[in-house]
């Protein structure tokens, strides 16, 4: 009787928000501290399936809320994260840290866990999931892929139950959860921010509930009239030009070119053609220090090139990954193929994310676009086959990323729950309310066509283009558009229509160590170049810093790291190659709080190309830099 009272007094309660501050509704209504974030979580029972006029089959959605500091609140924003498949309970706290302090000073700010994700109902199978996401799936070999793509599809489903939340995941259906919400806290008008995936929401509510919307922010925005193939198309041709645009920005930067030894895209052409003609073994040091071959495949440098393409610190980890390949050490670029996969380099058992839900991502994409089987499920295998030749035909002519355009379309093919047959009426904006829009120019997934596209059809709608920036741009550390939201927000008109922000499209390049001529008889090249790689090192990514771990060093040896009390962390190397040619044995520690002197140090014993036991000493605040010991067997002279 709970859920049926609960679910009454969100039809029945009036659209008009009550005098009380929100926080003395929440507390009206049972809310209570959430478990993943320090803020306010209320748990509303909405109807399973919001088509199906019944009551009593009900599901939870949990949303959690950071009331308004003045207490207040000139209105509620809520905020729908990307994916789709991410947690907006596990990212909230984040996300509040990088709002302004106007925003929460008078805003009251609502995150949630949509269908399929979560805690309670998530939709995970991490087993089928690994699995099919590091088998190789040549799109010349249908029969491959389409067994691979079936026994992924009937193993996860036994992972999530065919009786859970899957069937019931379509963003029509959690439209129509937020409006509960939005009703049982009382509240006549929401502003919705949505990111990525989060578009889709925003747009899809204010199309179904104009009436309720008090503003509309799209931030890296998906154009719903678009497709899946369509949508695919246009990311993939996004992509490419946006890869050709890093590798030039990449030429025209000294030490990325040098390290290239040339034209960055001649370096990957060339990767990418030995790739091509079958994958290449990469010698991999794991945690005992011995080496293992593991392949590196055409698959794997796509996706991490196109994952690269993401954000400027990412666009310069790949090429400097790139570079290293280019000068015949693959390792880097295997070991990122692992970080991308979210899969331990050792055992390639899925990496714990409690933040994402893979099969929700599909639960739900499958959902919202056409399975372009017509709901026959007797025509998958042709329909899976059309695709798969359409992809190979695309890469006669544009051979990059042709691999990303089938395997969402192949994989909806076999999902055993029906696609919408048609797509959502078009967000095209409203005089009632402002709509606010933005996008990079370099973004790969939601390329600015499919925002110019939105603007163009949307009537009192402003536009914001970051050159060079991420996908989604607000509270990512801008200063431009973060004003650019925050004053939108406060009630400001923007100061054009069209407003432009910018971005060095490459992050800070790193340039490889121990490449020169000299470098590996210098001590202090030594000592600096440890820093750096660790720094850099791409094996650390997935290392929490909370727990001892033992890692293997990129060409053999071993390398343990600690949590430390008075430093950030400590490292110790056993006979560790972080180069070919060169061992290290000795311990290392950094620490980067701020206004910290200590910086990094380390003590070791050299062997290999160049031998000596050196202590070197960097301190993050001056930059100065020292080194002592013995080298070559003569005392180091600074």
């Amino acid at each position: 009787m709970r859920q049926l009272a609960f679910l009454l007094a969100a039809v029945l309660l009036p659209t008009l928000a009550s005098a009380q501050s929100l926080i003395n509704r929440l507390d009206d209504l049972g809310a209570s501290p959430c478990w993943e974030s320090e803020l306010t979580c209320l748990t509303v029972d909405v109807p399973r399936d919001h088509f199906a006029n019944d009551l009593m089959n009900t599901t939870e959605i949990t949303f959690a809320i950071h009331t308004a500091w003045s207490g207040a609140s000139d209105g509620v924003l809520l905020v729908a994260v990307g994916g789709p498949g991410y947690s907006g309970l596990r990212s909230a706290d984040d996300y509040i840290d990088s709002f302004g302090d106007d925003v929460l000073d008078r805003m009251d700010v609502v995150f949630f866990d949509q269908r399929g994700v979560g805690r309670a109902g998530g939709l995970n199978c991490p087993a089928a999931q690994t699995a099919f996401d590091t088998a190789e799936k040549p799109r010349a070999d249908p029969d491959r892929v389409i067994a691979l793509t079936k026994t992924y599809v009937a193993r996860c489903f036994v992972e999530i139950g065919f009786s859970s939340s899957a069937p019931y995941a379509a963003t029509e259906q959690v439209i129509r959860d937020i409006d509960y919400f939005r009703r049982a806290i009382g509240e006549d008008k929401l502003w919705i921010y949505g990111e990525s995936y989060g578009t889709q929401v925003a747009q899809e509510y204010a199309v179904t509930f104009p009436d309720h919307v008090a503003g509309i922010i799209l931030d890296g925005v998906v154009d719903l009239s678009l497709s899946l193939k369509g949508f695919g198309d246009t990311y993939v041709d996004q992509s490419t030009t946006l890869l050709n645009r890093l590798f030039a920005a990449c030429d025209e930067r000294t030490s990325c070119r040098r390290d290239m030894g040339g034209s960055a895209r001649a370096a990957y052409d060339e990767l990418f053609g030995v790739l091509t003609d079958g994958p290449a073994p990469v010698a991999l040091a794991f945690r005992e220090g011995e080496l293992e071959t593991r392949d590196l495949t055409r698959g794997m440098l796509e996706m991490n090139a196109f994952f690269a393409l993401y954000e400027p610190y990412t666009r310069a980890e790949f090429l400097r990954a790139l570079a290293k390949a280019a000068n015949g050490d693959m390792v880097p670029m295997l070991q990122l193929a692992y970080l991308n996969q979210s899969v331990e380099s050792d055992t390639l058992a899925l990496v714990e994310d409690d933040g994402w839900f893979g099969a929700a991502y599909n639960a739900i994409t499958c959902a919202d676009y056409d399975d372009e089987t017509g709901g026959d499920t007797s025509r998958a295998d042709t329909v899976a086959r059309q695709i798969l030749a359409e992809a190979e035909a695309r890469a006669v002519t544009q051979p990059w990323f042709a691999d990303l355009i089938y395997l969402d379309r192949v994989i909806c093919a076999y999902w055993p729950v029906a696609g919408r047959p048609q797509r959502p009426q078009p967000f095209a904006g409203s005089p009632d309310y402002p709509t606010l829009i933005l996008n990079s120019d370099a973004d790969p997934i939601t390329p600015l066509t499919m925002a110019r596209a939105v603007y163009d059809r949307s009537v009192n709608a402003s536009l914001v283009v970051m050159e060079g920036g991420p996908h989604v741009i607000y509270a990512r550390g801008f200063g431009c558009p973060d004003v650019i939201v925050e004053r939108f927000l406060a009630g400001e008109a923007p100061e054009g229509k069209i407003q432009h922000c910018r971005q060095d499209l490459i992050g800070d390049y790193v340039p490889l160590t121990l490449t020169q001529p000299g470098e590996v008889s210098d001590p202090m090249a030594i000592g600096e170049a440890i820093e750096t790689e660790l720094a850099e090192s791409i094996a650390l990514k997935n290392w929490d810093f909370d727990s001892e771990r033992i890692f293997g060093c990129a060409h053999g040896g071993t390398l343990i790291g600690k949590p430390a009390a008075d430093w950030t962390v400590e490292y110790e190397f056993v006979d560790c190659r972080l180069w070919p040619d060169i061992a290290l044995t000795g311990f290392a520690a950094e620490a980067d709080q701020d206004g910290s002197d200590l910086g990094f140090w380390a003590n070791v014993s050299v062997s290999g190309a160049a031998t000596g036991t050196f202590t070197y000493v960097s301190n993050h605040d001056t930059e100065a830099r020292r080194i002592t010991g013995t080298w070559a067997g003569a005392p180091i002279t600074e």
